[in-house]
């Protein structure tokens, strides 16, 4: 048989994604073909062949032995093709499995796992579909069989999550359980997402609870655009409620560089968020400086127009006016100057929501006689609705004086 008609079925069978075994146990026997036949093959036909080749599915200690073999060492195309095949980024890889049409999985090696049964195949394999007998919790029942979009496809892409994220919600649609424990924090909110891209409902009510009972500085603003993006009402307001009372924490962690242009607007203009507002430019400066190379200047503007000069004394505003992202900006610094030259009644003071507090009590504030009366004084600006107090002696003659400033809030009792 002509050898070139050899060579072309050869190729044809490295390039097949079925044709599954050892990348490195495939090399060899490649290289054994092409000294077998070196002197009738063409110039191009050992490139070619072992071109075919995915030395992207080798490991370090495989590649070494490939780049050390008679075939490869001095042949510098092959050594570049080896070098940019290594160098691929994990969505372009080649896998192979072996394809194996009409097989029932189930007499296969299994086992029992959180009240569910998994089986494990003992080589890769692509699977075009799956067809179960089984009694599944009610969240799968909405993907698999319900009106889900993804219900009547052969394959579905999965953009929302990582191969661990998709491998625990398998387990969960198998079993109904999910051990949080063992799960990083950024896994979990990949399932949340997950959870909520696929109705998961049950299994996406549990991760909002569990990942609120864990709410920090440190994924605050991971979860609150969580939240906003893919609509999940009560992580969105709780996440809000956590940033109002913490938002300088928040701001300054790591985490704050999750938020997006309008995630971070919302914070700012709320009226609940309480810090000083030097720290606050300071932080967004760190966010916008961070974040350069994904925010046109429009947003950047936008953010930094957010900011509440008019609430800073001479020496914060000076400050700002030296900034790097200020100095150059005539577009900020008109918005800075406008914001100084607002009218009083303009201004928009920011204080701090707490609902239901009983400041003679259930808060260390600070305590004070004066004259026979009790003064409490708050350790910061806060939005009081109403004040309720409730009297011993409903004999005497009470009476009550509040005193409000930027700097102090103070209410007097006689």
């Amino acid at each position: 048989m002509n050898l070139s008609v050899l060579e072309e079925a050869l190729i044809l069978i490295l390039t097949r994604d079925t044709a599954f075994a050892n990348e490195l146990d495939i090399f060899r026997a490649v290289c054994r073909w092409i000294k077998k036949n070196q002197d009738e093959l063409e110039p191009d036909a050992k490139t070619n062949i072992l071109s075919a080749i995915r030395y992207q599915l080798m490991d370090d200690k495989e590649l070494s032995e490939v780049n050390q073999s008679e075939l490869v060492c001095s042949d510098a195309i092959i050594l570049d093709i080896i070098k940019s095949r290594s160098e691929f980024v994990p969505n372009e890889l080649d896998y192979r499995g072996r394809l194996e049409p009409n097989v029932n999985l189930a007499p296969r090696k299994f086992f029992k796992s959180g009240g569910g049964t998994m089986s494990m195949l003992d080589h890769p394999s692509n699977i075009n579909y799956i067809e179960m007998k089984l009694i599944c919790n009610v969240d799968s029942c909405a993907l698999l069989f319900g009106d889900h979009k993804d219900s009547r496809l052969k394959e579905v892409p999965i953009k929302e999550g990582s191969a661990t994220s998709v491998n625990v919600l398998l387990k969960y649609i198998y079993s109904g359980r999910v051990d949080l424990s063992t799960l990083e924090s950024k896994v979990i909110v990949e399932l949340l997402i997950l959870s909520n891209v696929y109705r998961f409902s049950n299994l996406q009510f549990s991760l909002s609870e569990y990942l609120l009972s864990k709410i920090d500085e440190h994924n605050a603003s991971s979860l609150f655009v969580v939240g906003l993006c893919y609509q999940i009402k009560e992580l969105e307001i709780e996440s809000l409620n956590f940033i109002d009372i913490h938002s300088l924490d928040v701001l300054q962690s790591e985490d704050s560089f999750s938020l997006t242009p309008e995630a971070l607007l919302l914070i700012l203009n709320r009226d609940m968020v309480y810090a000083n507002d030097l720290d606050i430019f300071r932080a967004v400066c760190h966010w916008i400086k961070k974040k350069k190379d994904e925010i046109d200047a429009e947003a950047k503007t936008k953010i930094l127009s957010a900011v509440r000069y008019q609430l800073m004394d001479d020496e914060e505003l000076s400050e700002v006016r030296r900034s790097e992202l200020v100095s150059l900006d005539s577009s900020i610094l008109d918005v800075i100057k406008l914001s100084i030259e607002s009218l009083p009644q303009e201004f928009k003071d920011q204080g701090r929501l707490e609902p239901n507090v009983n400041f003679a009590g259930d808060t260390p504030k600070e305590h004070f006689q004066i004259d026979g009366g009790t003064m409490i004084m708050l350790d910061h600006p806060s939005k009081i609705n109403y004040i309720e107090m409730e009297l011993s002696d409903k004999q005497a003659k009470y009476g009550s004086l509040i005193n409000i400033s930027n700097q102090r809030f103070n209410v007097i009792l006689f």
